[in-house]
């Protein structure tokens, strides 16, 4: 059997989020080695990946401290990823 014939798997329903409201999909790009750890903590604490995300933007969303750090954070990010120089 050709492996490209099977089935896509799905996620157990145990884990498959119910939507409750509308809900977007958030493509974001990051080095392979972020995802892995991604993974790995995600694995590790028995969850998607995705809730972890989800998760984040929720105490961002209700703690201006933890917003604040996340901004500084990605504002640290972009610098390096677009700075000009040695």
């Amino acid at each position: 059997m050709n492996p490209l014939d099977r089935p896509a798997m799905s996620s157990p329903p145990s884990i498959r989020p119910r939507p409750t409201r509308s809900t977007k999909r958030l493509t974001i790009d990051m080095p392979t080695e972020d995802h892995a750890a991604l993974r790995e903590w995600a694995t590790a604490a028995g969850v998607p990946g995705s809730f972890l995300v989800r998760e984040l933007l929720a105490l961002a969303a209700a703690d201006p401290s933890v917003r604040a750090r996340a901004e500084a954070a990605a504002l640290d990010a972009q610098d390096r990823r677009y700075a000009v120089g040695p």
